[in-house]
């Protein structure tokens, strides 16, 4: 099996002409979304498969590059495959990646609080409420630590992901 590597269209690795092949399955993944939008056209079926479904099918630890196609043809051929879901309308595609990336930026956030409140109990400081984050009280906070400096660079994440994520929510 050939590793490719490309820039552009999916299509472009395709030869101009091509019969035998009538359907296409791959794992999702990072790219799951763009692959199948850019080869949607040249394959009479294309199907995304479920990866944590479908090594609990083969129930196999094994996966390479080498052995996945044969493992994904099989479980093809044998109709157990587990689709997962992506649209023809690019619309549609588009919000979903918007929705994916506002729960992104939450999580972000919330990881960022949690820092800063795991940053104080390491100094022993115990925070029972959410004004440590808020601009305006965070000072008194501060004044506690012995190393004021790392906390502000929290404090600095933590604005500039909230800025960010009122922005996104002003557009959509």
């Amino acid at each position: 099996m050939a590793h490719l590597s490309f820039f552009g269209e999916p299509s472009s690795f395709l030869p101009q002409k091509f019969t035998c092949f009538l359907s296409l399955v791959f794992e999702e993944g990072e790219l799951a979304d763009w692959l199948y939008q850019g080869l949607r056209s040249h394959f009479e079926k294309i199907t995304v498969a479920d990866p944590i479904e479908n090594r609990m099918i083969y129930g196999g630890d094994q996966k390479s590059d080498p052995i996945d196609p044969l493992k994904l043809a099989t479980l093809l051929r044998g109709g157990f495959i587990n689709p997962v879901h992506h649209t023809w309308d690019h619309h549609r595609s588009q919000f979903k990646q918007l929705v994916f990336a506002y729960h992104d930026m939450a999580r972000q956030l919330t990881r960022i609080k949690n820092k800063i409140k795991v940053y104080y109990r390491k100094q022993g400081i115990i925070i029972k409420t959410s004004s440590v984050y808020h601009p305006l009280h965070r000072q008194k906070f501060i004044t506690q630590c012995r190393h004021p400096e790392i906390i502000r660079k929290y404090y600095q994440f933590l604005d500039l992901f909230q800025l960010e994520k009122n922005r996104f929510e002003k557009k959509t």
